[in-house]
């Protein structure tokens, strides 16, 4: 299975939304389409929330797990077959590819885990020197960063010694 972080928006995500209160919501995932998995875990990173005094870090405030993608549309099956049958099997430097990857998905996360009351925040990331490897970290825009699955563990890790 694969890992994500997830940038959510304080404004948008706040602590009132679904996916803080064990529910599901849906992720709008704009350029993954051919990566997102069902099993997949994602963590939700929320920037710096200067609505709260003191202002809340920014850090991994909770995990959830993809529970529905909605499956390749008959013409992107069409496509990937297509790429296939030309021998362009890894894709490598596929247009075709990148068109079919940037094609956005709305993907269902539930909720699994709550870390508010104790997020790991980007120090703690730094400390345990994860920030060079997290790209979220190095760019904060961005939006559904894959991670690795030594990512995953680490940031489990991090959290199970607390």
């Amino acid at each position: 299975m694969g890992a994500w972080i997830l940038q959510v928006d304080p404004n948008s995500f706040g602590e009132g939304h679904p996916v803080w209160q064990r529910g599901e919501v849906d992720w709008w995932c704009l350029s993954r389409r051919l990566h997102v998995r069902k099993g997949d875990t994602v963590f939700l990173w929320q920037a710096i929330d200067y609505r709260c005094d003191p202002p809340r870090p920014r850090g991994i405030y909770a995990r959830a797990t993809i529970t529905a993608v909605p499956p390749l549309t008959p013409e992107e099956t069409a496509d990937i077959d297509a790429l296939k049958e030309f021998g362009l099997g890894n894709w490598a430097n596929s247009k075709k590819r990148a068109e079919l990857e940037s094609r956005p998905v709305s993907v269902l996360l539930k909720y699994e885990e709550s870390y508010a009351g104790q997020p790991l925040t980007k120090d703690e990331i730094t400390e345990a020197g994860l920030d060079r490897q997290l790209h979220l970290v190095q760019f904060p825009n961005q939006e559904g960063c894959p991670i690795t699955d030594f990512e995953a563990r680490a940031i489990l890790t991090l959290f199970s010694r607390r």
